[in-house]
């Protein structure tokens, strides 16, 4: 249906399927690990019944990396800043703005496609979340591995995923 351009964030791909343009733009909300940790179980008890087991997969999994990476990086280096700001923002607006708009997609229409060469809301959003999933899985790595080359270049990588000009999570 859609591939990611610099123009087209994976936020803007799953908004647009539920016809939500993404012209307002979300403040950044800098909060502790353990903030964000409360926030990311808060979410995964809202999505319990409400989306299919395959993405509370996916969403535990994403949320695991950030809860065992986020207490490292906040005390990091300042190299180290841009790439827990990211994290940081993957929990407190990526995952729960993504998520709130697929929830506005009827169930019923979840694994729908308008035409055969279209994906479904469900498949777009699963590639979505297992592109993320791969890039966070890839920080736990290399924060275990005190690799600041590897963190600093998969911080990147989900700035350039996530964060494009003019789309909702842009700075």
């Amino acid at each position: 249906m859609s591939s990611l351009t610099p123009r087209r964030t994976i936020v803007d791909s799953v908004l647009a399927l539920v016809g939500i343009e993404p012209s307002r733009r979300l403040a950044a909300s800098p909060r502790s690990p353990e903030a964000i940790a409360s926030a990311l179980d808060s979410l995964i008890d809202r999505l319990r019944r409400r989306v299919e087991p395959s993405v509370l997969q996916q969403v535990k999994s994403i949320a695991s990396s950030i809860n065992r990476t986020l207490p490292v990086l906040s005390r990091g280096t300042m190299q180290m800043d841009a790439t827990s700001r990211t994290v940081s923002r993957v929990a407190t607006e990526f995952l729960p703005t993504v998520l709130d708009a697929y929830l506005q997609v009827p169930a019923a229409q979840r694994t729908r496609r308008a035409t055969l060469a279209e994906r479904t809301p469900l498949e777009e959003l699963q590639q979505h979340l297992a592109v993320i999933d791969n890039v966070l899985r890839d920080v736990v790595t290399s924060t275990q591995q005190n690799d600041l080359r590897g963190l600093l270049d998969n911080g990147r990588i989900l700035r350039e995923r996530l964060i494009a000009p003019g789309s909702l999570l842009a700075d």
